[in-house]
């Protein structure tokens, strides 16, 4: 938060939205708070990153960063044009659909009740946990387990069969 003026703690993305929409007015800024959003997701994600500043990207990296969080800053200021019960809707036509969901237990950006709702709302949907993954899908557990979704979907055509333990198909 040290990067949001105060005044603003209580409209971050509505600041965040703003911050981003003339990248251009002030380039510096916007690459130290696509940094300081990039922290904060990896401590909630739980990459547990080190306490030493992050070192400045090259202009291709810093370019990308900002480009990330603006995008993101626009869809989330917007409800990501859908809103919460959109989603579960759409969640809800993929009834009878083969569904894979795979989530992380120490993912706090997208908070896992969540994935639970989604799962619910898809009937027949599959839910594995990744143990002591954060929101990153490069994450041992997590890889392992879309791997093995992947390879079980191609062997059946469903996920009925999909061991939905991390640990149960590593290789």
């Amino acid at each position: 938060m040290a990067v949001i003026p105060r005044r603003w703690h209580r409209s971050v993305i509505t600041w965040l939205d703003r911050c981003f929409a003339d990248v251009d007015a002030d380039r510096e800024r916007a690459l130290r708070v696509a940094l300081a959003w990039q922290a904060y997701e990896q401590a909630l994600g739980g990459l547990h990153p080190t306490r030493a500043p992050p070192a400045a990207p090259d202009a291709g990296k810093a370019q990308r960063l900002i480009a990330k969080y603006r995008v993101q800053a626009h869809y989330l200021a917007r409800r990501c044009f859908l809103g919460e019960a959109a989603v579960l809707r759409a969640a809800s036509a993929l009834h009878g659909m083969p569904v894979a969901l795979v989530r992380g237990t120490q993912d706090w950006v997208c908070r896992p009740c969540n994935a639970w709702r989604v799962q619910r709302t898809c009937a027949g949907s599959r839910l594995a946990w990744a143990t002591r993954a954060g929101h990153d899908p490069t994450h041992p557990a997590t890889s392992r387990l879309l791997r093995s979704a992947t390879e079980a979907f191609a062997a059946t055509h469903d996920f009925s069969r999909w061991a939905t333990v991390a640990n149960a198909a590593a290789s």
